[in-house]
């Protein structure tokens, strides 16, 4: 039973997490300030898991002190990775820069071989070349995809600064004990200094006005964020990281789908052989020796 609670949760964070595209295009399209949109997600988030957090992990909110400078980059590093990718869905097609921005366990890997000297084995190199196969393939149809340079700049970004997210959660000694809900709760925390700091010096947050901005703005705290860093913790928690790891394959396949049926945006055939190629990249990679990396319990 807790296998399958754990299955559930797994699909249920992914598919909520691809629901970014959803509510992020629609702010885009009414001209909605991405920094803004940012700092309302996380503080919207941020207000939702507090409670949960408080009862649900021992000693409260409380964290060591050595602990909070790591907390800080963190924020810093998810408030970056988020943004970007919303900056890219400015450029291109929304469904493509989700597709493109799950292979960031490819780049977890790299760091981890390069900087910490984790065994690069076949599997890596596997993933790696079926990554960039898909990625080929996606830029094949660059033109009729929306392709962007720039965008797709926005979203290595994202990918590369969510990988060392994920390195530091894995190897930051402070960081150890500390529950998944409380280390989130923290990170949404300082991500909504940051980016406020950020509004602040650009002109100020601005607020949602129409009823359609504050639904989206609220959609976009509740479900790709609140809910579905949630529902991985659960995952995790119940089925293990490597089953959490492989459903995150629903999170690109739900972009896609409601970027084509909502956002008027085209799936072509080899958006299709991308989205295959990528995602298996990543599940050979989970099941390989060098790929047990932590899921991590917060999404960009």
């Amino acid at each position: 039973m807790s296998k399958f609670l754990g299955i559930f949760f797994g699909m249920l964070s992914a598919v909520a997490y691809g629901t970014n595209p959803l509510f992020g295009v629609r702010l885009i399209r009414a001209g909605f300030p991405v920094d803004s949109m940012m700092f309302w997600r996380f503080f919207g988030a941020a207000v939702l898991l507090a409670p949960v957090a408080l009862f649900s992990e021992r000693g409260g909110l409380r964290v060591p002190l050595r602990a909070v400078g790591w907390l800080a980059l963190l924020g810093a590093l998810f408030a970056f990775s988020a943004e970007a990718l919303f900056w890219s869905f400015t450029k291109m097609s929304a469904g493509v820069a989700s597709t493109l921005l799950f292979s960031y366990p490819i780049f977890t890997a790299l760091i981890m071989s390069l900087f910490f000297g984790e065994k690069f084995g076949l599997a890596v190199l596997a993933s790696i070349l079926l990554s960039v196969a898909g990625v080929a393939a996606i830029a094949l149809d660059g033109a009729e995809l929306s392709v962007d340079f720039l965008g797709s700049v926005f979203v290595v970004l994202s990918a590369l600064s969510y990988a060392f997210y994920m390195v530091i959660i894995k190897k930051a000694s402070p960081l150890a004990g500390i529950g998944g809900l409380k280390l989130t709760l923290w990170v949404l925390e300082f991500a909504s200094v940051f980016t406020f700091a950020k509004c602040a010096v650009s002109g100020g947050v601005a607020a949602p006005q129409t009823a359609s901005e504050i639904l989206d703005s609220c959609g976009l705290a509740l479900i790709p964020t609140a809910v579905s860093i949630t529902a991985i913790a659960y995952s995790v928690k119940y089925a293990g990281p490597t089953v959490a790891a492989v459903l995150g394959a629903f999170e690109p396949l739900t972009a896609v789908s409601l970027s084509v049926v909502f956002l008027g945006e085209l799936c072509t055939a080899n958006l299709v052989a991308g989205i295959v190629l990528i995602v298996s990249a990543v599940v050979i990679l989970t099941f390989s020796d060098c790929g047990k990396t932590p899921k991590p319990d917060l999404r960009g």
